[in-house]
């Protein structure tokens, strides 16, 4: 599993007791502002590596019959094996800012382009024009994070903590409007100590879903008041990501061996993809309008740890394309906002001799897959998040923010 918790002496001590059940009061607290912490300019370069050889996949088969959902097989599409990196350019990638701690894993940026949001062990807000550190948001005591998400309007911020809990904020009043458990147990907010594996929100900031490896189960609530909608249960190894259509409202998720595009609010299914000779997948994005979902997944390639993409049209479920990265391991993926690129960070294969990991960003054409870009992030954490500013322009990964190149 691509995101998974970090092994902690706090969090080992929580293992000993239950959660209880936090509902707080509206507010989280707040801090004195402080600037962010500058570095120095670095610039990266690109690497080669070797090439390989294409696998055969069969062609995708779609049907739809009144009978049962529409099924397709996610084997077809255009594979396209790697053949090193060979970039529409040869851009130097300067990172133009770390804010707070390097260990931070997460910085999101808000879709109107004017602040940001980093998380370690609180919630910082930055403005984006100086980087200067706007406000606190705390959270729960030795709460770290596992996830962070920010609907797409940017009115919720929501976070899933290693302890199990959740807690929303209200981006405009920077109020805390929910805190609970997870997952809820019968439809109510309390539980044993869980670790989220899986979380997304809607684009609205009305719905939430999460799901974790203790009791395999996924759930979709209503992000304000934490009611429980529907829930589907499944094994270890299929509790995966999910992610909500900014279009009709559709939950894209991984259930058993097939990506179930389904109806948000009920749990409905509306067509499902099932997986051939593909593993099933760790990562879905949608893309900006809808039509595409993004997902990525990591697998053994001829003998060799590689990474897998792949790109859905969600209309038909039909694959526009899939191809091996020379990642042996996929951290996460996002979007650009125009839907014109995708950015896949990950680990790349250590150098002969070598104890040290190695960490990379790749930005990929949307539309047919192949890589403009790449450059060394070495020192990202693992479960870092990947989120581009509002014009485009900058790539945050975990806590770093870069200048990506002019075209």
């Amino acid at each position: 599993m691509i995101e998974f918790a970090r092994t902690r002496a706090a969090t080992c001590l929580r293992l000993l007791f239950p959660v209880v059940l936090l509902l707080l009061p509206a507010g989280c607290g707040s801090s004195a502002p402080s600037p962010a912490v500058e570095v120095e300019t670095e610039e990266y370069q690109r690497e080669k590596l070797p090439a390989a050889a294409a696998d055969d996949f069969e062609e995708s088969t779609f049907s739809d019959t009144p009978e049962s959902p529409a099924t397709a097989d996610a084997s077809g599409g255009e594979f396209m094996p790697f053949e090193g990196l060979s970039p529409i350019e040869a851009p130097q990638f300067v990172e133009v800012q770390r804010v707070g701690r390097v260990e931070e894993d997460h910085l999101l940026f808000a879709p109107d382009g004017t602040r940001a949001y980093a998380a370690y062990e609180n919630i910082g807000v930055y403005d984006v024009a100086t980087w200067e550190r706007t406000g606190t948001w705390e959270l729960p005591d030795l709460a770290d994070l596992e996830h962070l998400r920010l609907s797409r309007d940017g009115s919720i911020l929501a976070a899933a903590h290693y302890d199990g809990g959740i807690t929303v904020w209200d981006t405009a009043t920077g109020e805390c409007v929910q805190q609970f458990a997870h997952p809820p147990v019968e439809g109510s907010l309390g539980g044993m100590f869980r670790i989220p594996a899986t979380f997304a929100v809607s684009p609205d900031g009305g719905l939430m879903t999460s799901g974790e490896g203790g009791t395999y189960e996924s759930f979709v609530w209503e992000a304000r008041t934490g009611k429980v909608l529907w829930k589907w249960t499944a094994s270890w190894r299929d509790v995966k990501p999910a992610d909500f259509s900014p279009a009709d409202g559709t939950l894209a998720a991984m259930q058993a061996d097939q990506l179930v595009f389904c109806d948000a609010m009920t749990g409905e299914t509306k067509q499902a993809v099932a997986f051939g000779d593909m593993e099933s997948l760790d990562l879905v994005r949608y893309s900006p309008d809808g039509q595409f979902l993004l997902g990525a997944c990591d697998e053994e390639i001829r003998g060799e740890d590689r990474s897998m993409a792949v790109l859905f049209d969600t209309s038909t479920a039909d694959v526009v394309w899939k191809i091996e990265t020379p990642l042996i391991r996929i951290y996460s993926i996002a979007y650009s906002p125009d839907g014109s690129t995708v950015a896949i960070t990950g680990e790349l294969p250590r150098k002969e001799g070598s104890t040290e990991d190695r960490r990379a960003v790749q930005i990929r054409n949307s539309s047919d897959g192949r890589i403009r870009f790449t450059f060394d992030a070495d020192g990202m954490p693992l479960s870092a998040s990947t989120s581009y500013s509002a014009d485009g322009k900058l790539l945050a990964t975990g806590s770093r923010v870069w200048e990506l190149p002019k075209e």
